[in-house]
């Protein structure tokens, strides 16, 4: 295990047939909270819950959503109720396999951030997985050149 570098993300898992094992989604953490409305107004009255943006988003903000509670596609919302409504339906809707190519991509990337030494000044490589995955050939992981990785190595170190 010491020639691999693992990013702890949690992709979808499929079995030597390609059936879903586990779909990589653990859930959507909206940053909001919901309080009484202060006042009547045209649209409510007072005492009516109603949804507000978490405005300063800390570390402690993210731990909270975490352990208390875009893919957001063609929606509308005019609202922040009707905002988390369509990222949590976007979410259910997205399949593993398009959750599976994501992931390929972010690997892809981070490979090239490593072949650039530094920075996002690189172009997002394609290896056209659309085609690989109708062949049964997409993989799930992507393996990193040890020619490449020593070469990163050697980079940080000196």
């Amino acid at each position: 295990m010491y020639d691999r570098v693992v990013i702890d993300e949690k992709w979808p898992c499929f079995d030597t047939y390609g059936n879903v094992l586990f779909d990589g989604k653990i859930g959507t953490f909206p940053f909001i909270y919901k309080e009484p409305a202060k006042r009547n107004n045209k649209n409510r009255v007072a005492g009516t819950l109603v949804t507000k943006p978490i405005l300063l988003i800390t570390q402690d903000v993210i731990r909270s959503c975490l352990i208390e509670k875009s893919l957001q596609y063609r929606e509308a919302p005019k609202t922040i109720d009707e905002l988390v409504a369509a990222v949590e339906k976007s979410f259910q809707e997205l399949s593993p396999s398009a959750l599976n190519r994501v992931f390929l991509t972010f690997q892809e990337c981070m490979i090239e951030v490593l072949k650039c030494k530094r920075g996002n000044d690189y172009k997002i490589p394609h290896m056209r997985k659309e085609n690989l995955e109708k062949e049964n050939c997409l993989p799930v992981t992507l393996s990193v050149d040890h020619e490449l990785l020593e070469k990163v190595l050697s980079h940080l170190q000196s």
